[in-house]
């Protein structure tokens, strides 16, 4: 009921629905029949896919972080969340992991404070711009802060990083045949439209 409420604001019947759908189907019909069957793709088209591409079919550098997470308004640090920083930087200086892991269950406002900052493994191209950049050249183990963005202080830990590799071939290499079979059934059914139009008789009718 709600549908033929909506077609009829919109000024369409069930019938002409029904129509522009079977013209649809039959459009469909007609390009898998004259293009999609045309094109194939083959192993050695995929294998020269993978090696001119070796950035795309990668696994990029992850790193894995603990965060403590200082905010600026509305958290443990009351108003002061610049003065709570400078004094969570001081008690993490020459201090042992545990330590770091005791600040963030006492004091940190982040999502993952419950069971100790630690966040998932992310990819270090999608950290935001703050992180990245203080991450430079860091190692396992280390600890850097605070990081200063608009809505809080953080200190990072660094647990672990994961460089960027290279993906086999063998799992890469359906995802490639069917972007390059999409590609080229796409090139073709362009090509296919503009043969049409290029055989076609337009007229025009003055009254």
């Amino acid at each position: 009921a709600s549908w033929e409420r909506r077609m009829a604001e919109e000024g369409v019947s069930p019938d002409v629905l029904r129509q522009k759908a079977k013209e649809r189907i039959a459009v469909e019909a007609i390009l898998a029949q004259v293009c999609d069957r045309e094109v194939y793709v083959t192993p050695k088209e995929v294998y020269e896919e993978y090696q001119a591409h070796p950035e795309e079919w990668s696994y990029p550098e992850t790193v894995t972080l603990q965060i403590l997470q200082i905010n600026r308004n509305g958290g443990r640090a009351g108003g002061d969340a610049r003065g709570a920083a400078a004094n969570i930087a001081k008690e993490l200086e020459g201090t042992d992991p545990s330590v770091f892991t005791k600040l963030v269950l006492e004091k940190s406002d982040g999502k993952t404070a419950d069971n100790g900052g630690i966040a998932q493994p992310i990819e270090m191209n999608k950290l935001r711009p703050e992180f990245i950049e203080a991450l430079q050249g860091k190692a396992a183990s280390e600890i850097v802060g605070p990081v200063e963005t608009p809505e809080a202080f953080f200190f990072l830990r660094v647990l672990g990083i994961e460089p960027a590799k290279r993906a086999p071939f063998n799992e890469v290499s359906e995802t490639i045949r069917k972007r390059l079979m999409s590609d080229a059934i796409r090139k073709r059914r362009v090509q296919y439209a503009e043969d049409l139009r290029k055989r076609a008789v337009i007229r025009y009718f003055y009254v």
